[in-house]
């Protein structure tokens, strides 16, 4: 059995067309879907482009709590990026 913790996210359908590699509106673990997407876009002919503060664009990800983040967390800090 696998504990959920953190954030989650999925894509939104209107975006389908622009992550071809993901599945639009599934959740999945914002993390995992952070590698998929840089994954995806280091894999692309032009290089692809990897913003330094977020790869999931809010305007084509959603995004839910799923559980709280174990206290132990460098700094409070709650994704990844948050360095």
């Amino acid at each position: 059995m696998s504990q959920l913790t953190g954030r989650e996210g999925r894509l939104k359908p209107e975006f389908a067309q622009v992550y071809p590699a993901l599945e639009a509106g599934k959740w999945e673990s914002a993390g995992v879907l952070a590698d998929k997407v840089t994954a995806w876009l280091l894999r692309q002919a032009h290089g692809g482009f990897i913003s330094s503060d977020r790869v999931l664009r809010a305007e084509h990800f959603e995004f839910r709590e799923t559980s709280p983040l174990p206290a132990s967390l460098p700094g409070g800090h709650t994704r990844r990026g948050d360095n």
